[in-house]
Order: structure tokens, then sequence, then C-alpha cells
């Protein structure tokens, strides 16, 4: 069973490296799938919906299998100790 939530962030499409801005989460409205509302980075008047199940999914890529969007994490802040 898939999960009912996803963080909100940026995350990175394995197979193009395309990021995208996840904004949310909605529903269906017929059949009540859950589905992630995203846009790209590049352009954020492009909104998207796929269903959840669709997003988390293993894909190929490569000689590998990874999700099909992996949260981008980027450090910004570094803890400095005295």
């Amino acid at each position: 069973m898939a999960p009912n939530h996803i963080q909100k962030g940026l995350y990175v499409h394995s197979a193009s490296g395309d990021l995208y801005w996840v904004i949310g989460l909605g529903t269906h409205e017929i059949t009540g799938e859950m589905l992630v509302i995203y846009h790209p980075v590049s352009d954020p008047l492009l909104i998207s919906a796929r269903p959840l199940d669709n997003f988390i999914e293993p894909v190929e890529v490569g000689d590998s299998v990874k999700p099909r969007f992996v949260r981008f994490w980027k450090k910004r802040f570094e803890v400095v100790s005295k």
C-alpha cells in the first residue's frame, strides 16, 4: 500500500535530472486517488498532477533501479562548533 503523504519541497526526476517543486497533494474528485501536485523549477506556471503511486514507484535508470522522483537535498547551513 502506498503512503498517503509526501513532503513538499524540491525533487529531481531520476531519468531526466530535471528539478520539480512538489507543492502538495490533491485528491482526484471522482476516483479518490491521491495526486502529487508539482511544477518544474524552470516553469512555475506549468502545474502538473501525477498519481502518488506513480510518483514514488521505482524505475530503471541505466543499470540501476531508483525512485522516479528523489527528494533533492542541498545543505544550505552548516553547524559550526567552537
